[in-house]
């Protein structure tokens, strides 16, 4: 198995357990018992999309354009993913094309992206606080 494999196995995953979950009917699954739990979890499902793509195409070396643009095309790719999951599922008995479980899917995405810069944000002032203490010159 070549090692670069290993950054997109979790993304390719996530898009065939995204595609066969919404091809099944959805009287198949259990009914959650709080108002908007439908769109928490599409969230849920796109925020966890943006973040394998983010590392898959981060760590992929075909294509420039997309580790250069990182966080760009994996917005871009799981928002127009999630619109297209939504048309499948006009073919899937018992499912819908919902506008407001597309936006939903748009708001986990949104919410991944904070997450991220955020994370990048408290790492790199870490980086930051090292490189100081390391380099104090009051010693």
């Amino acid at each position: 198995m070549k090692t670069s494999l290993k950054y997109h196995i979790p993304f390719y995953s996530f898009c065939l357990l995204i595609f066969a979950e919404s091809s099944v009917p959805s009287d198949a699954f259990p009914k959650l018992e709080f108002e908007f739990s439908d769109k928490i979890v599409h969230m849920a499902i796109y925020f966890i999309l943006f973040l394998t793509a983010y590392y898959s195409f981060n760590n992929q070396k075909k294509f420039k354009l997309l580790n250069e643009n990182v966080i760009f095309t994996s917005l871009v790719f799981s928002v127009l993913y999630g619109a297209l999951d939504e048309v499948h599922q006009l073919f899937v008995p018992g499912r819908s094309c919902d506008i407001y479980d597309w936006l939903a899917d748009v708001a986990g995405v949104i919410l991944a992206i904070i997450f991220l810069l955020l994370i990048k944000k408290f790492v790199n002032n870490k980086k930051n606080k090292s490189y100081y203490i390391a380099h104090d010159t009051n010693k």
